[in-house]
């Protein structure tokens, strides 16, 4: 008997392609295979219309039909795909299913799960539970009239991609973009500071400091800021250092930041490095850096830890010794009154 079914189906299949006319038959069941079928190509042409929109928010740069994609499409495709879903189609296989206008057959389910998960259905079984389509035959008779699509789908598909590129292009127009870069240069000849040199810290009301990177550009970056305005602290070694506060409404994404040299920190340490000629002469140079109040902190990093403490009068008396254990002292910070240094922090490196 189902034998017979299946001969009487596929003879039917046949007249119609041929432009017989199929005349009324009682086998429902075949019937009903043949109706599924259909609805299962019309699910894989709206899936294939949901793959499109779904990778055109992805990327902004292609709003081709998928029927229009090429190499470069083709491949932006299968890469979005492997980042979303973790899966992978070939080219060959994009051309026999997803570029094809007609599909006159399925993919394997699991290619079917595969574009489902992409869309955000969990399978394909879910995203056919999702439709509602008519029946290909909603009589009882089976003929080559074209039948019309569901009217609910004619038009709340167009109406749904209106929605979402309204709400896309609504997006883009009043989203600001929240990441900042701010790159370190010298302020007298424009060229980077060196990475190694610079400390970056984000100020926030209540908070401690928070330390950014410095990349080896001398570049660091602000992302998601919280309030209206950027405050930062710039330092870095031998500058002076820098407070910036910018507001977000009319900060650049992208700024230079210059940094001016802190000249006095730059001698001490070249009076450390160089021999002594004229120690009066140092001595002199010293005091006029130096204000009276001044306090100077040596910290002894290489000793496990420690630190010494000098006045104005005890650190010029170090500076204009002769001997060696002076050379490499370096400056970590300065604090200024007026146009003297009151404190000083130094490390001195004996080698």
């Amino acid at each position: 008997m189902l034998c017979k079914r299946f001969v009487n189906y596929f003879t039917r299949v046949l007249q119609r392609k041929n432009g017989v006319e199929l005349k009324k038959t009682g086998d429902y069941e075949i019937r009903n295979l043949y109706n599924m079928t259909e609805k299962q190509l019309r699910g894989f042409e709206l899936l294939k219309q949901e793959v499109e929109a779904t990778f055109r928010q992805q990327v902004i740069s292609c709003q081709e039909s998928i029927h229009e994609w090429k190499g470069k499409q083709i491949k932006l495709f299968q890469d979005t795909l492997s980042e979303t879903v973790g899966g992978y189609v070939s080219e060959k296989w994009f051309y026999t299913h997803l570029k094809v206008k007609k599909n006159e057959k399925l993919p394997r389910i699991d290619m079917l799960n595969l574009l489902s998960r992409y869309v955000g259905v969990a399978d394909w079984q879910a995203f056919l539970s999702n439709l509602e389509l008519e029946p290909v035959v909603k009589e009882e008779w089976l003929d080559d009239t074209p039948r019309p699509s569901s009217k609910l789908t004619t038009i709340l598909l167009p109406l749904l991609a209106l929605v979402i590129g309204g709400v896309f292009l609504l997006g883009s127009f009043f989203y600001k973009e929240t990441t900042y870069q701010f790159c370190i240069v010298d302020q007298d000849d424009g060229m980077p500071i060196a990475a190694k040199n610079i400390e970056a810290f984000l100020l926030k009301k209540g908070e401690s400091p928070l330390a950014l990177t410095v990349d080896s550009l001398s570049c660091l970056r602000v992302e998601n800021v919280e309030g209206e305005v950027i405050k930062l602290k710039i330092e870095a070694l031998y500058y002076q250092p820098l407070l910036i506060h910018r507001s977000i409404s009319s900060a650049k994404k992208q700024e230079r930041i210059a940094l001016k040299k802190d000249d006095y920190a730059l001698m001490i340490h070249y009076f450390s490095m160089n021999k002594m000629k004229d120690w009066k002469e140092r001595r002199a140079q010293l005091d006029v850096m130096l204000s009276d109040e001044a306090q100077i902190i040596q910290i002894h990093s290489q000793t496990g830890g420690g630190m010494a403490l000098y006045n104005k009068e005890e650190f010029i008396n170090k500076m204009t010794m002769p001997i060696k254990s002076l050379q490499n002292i370096n400056i970590l910070e300065t604090k200024y009154k007026g146009k003297k240094i009151i404190e000083i922090r130094f490390v001195q490196n004996e080698k």
